[in-house]
């Protein structure tokens, strides 16, 4: 079996920068080639993903509060 060409660390960077610059093809491929490698640290990036997601949906569709705020 050969080495895979980026290793389970690099795919995280690269999957943290792809993020930050909002290249979600980005994020897609680093997980894409991480998975294989390490299936467990994969899934946690991408439940770690979909978490944030729906944070933000949620917080689109809520009223403004204020930061800090109580929002019950």
């Amino acid at each position: 079996m050969s080495q895979p060409t980026f290793d389970a660390d690099t795919c995280e960077r690269i999957f943290h920068a792809a993020l930050a610059a909002r290249d979600f093809k980005g994020v897609e491929a680093a997980l894409t080639v991480m998975a294989p490698q390490d299936p467990h640290r994969a899934a946690l990036l991408f439940d770690t993903l979909k978490v944030g997601l729906a944070i933000a949906e949620e917080r689109r569709g809520a009223p403004n509060v204020p930061s800090g705020a109580s929002r019950d």
